[in-house]
């Protein structure tokens, strides 16, 4: 189904199965979608601001750039998806996140709690302020992501970077 740039603006998608869609550039915001299906969709670009969509299946769609704000999103699957430089911000994402591709995405005050982050590409993400109680980390990456706490996370030294740096009482002796 080509349903590239299409007017879903608060429309009723529950249940719907949109597996495989080129949906890139659409428009869904405050839209429900729960149980909804829409995997391997092709949905760059797409606006999802305020959507309700509890359950829904997102698995190895293409959403990088898209636009996920205040998005209700609990309990969705987007194992093996494309989700660089999205902004999900302030959403709740509670979710399983499985492999996906995540760097360079905006996930400043999101609720990931309890989130499966298993084996996720997190690299440059913006985590500052997300709730993360529980949430399962394994093999993920967070290389210059930005932590909870607004600090850099898994980033490597600089090169250049003093090692081995002596306290500042032993500078003068030999």
């Amino acid at each position: 189904m080509d349903l590239t740039g299409t007017d879903f603006n608060n429309a009723d998608l529950r249940f719907a199965d949109l597996t495989g869609a080129n949906l890139e550039g659409a428009i869904l915001s405050g839209a429900a979608l729960n149980e909804a299906i829409f995997i391997r969709a092709k949905m760059s670009d797409v606006n999802l601001t305020d959507v309700y969509a509890v359950g829904a299946k997102f698995c190895e769609a293409r959403m990088n750039g898209s636009v996920m704000r205040y998005a209700k999103m609990s309990e969705c699957d987007f194992s093996g998806a494309d989700l660089m430089k999205a902004d999900m911000s302030m959403a709740d994402l509670r979710c399983r996140f499985n492999d996906a591709t995540m760097i360079g995405a905006n996930l400043r005050s999101a609720d990931l709690t309890g989130a499966n982050l298993v084996g996720a590409n997190l690299s440059m993400a913006n985590l500052h302020d997300a709730k993360m109680a529980d949430v399962s980390l394994a093999r993920a990456k967070l290389d210059g992501a930005i932590g909870p706490l607004g600090q850099r996370m898994g980033a490597k030294a600089s090169p250049g970077a003093r090692r081995g740096k002596r306290p500042w009482w032993q500078l003068w002796g030999s």
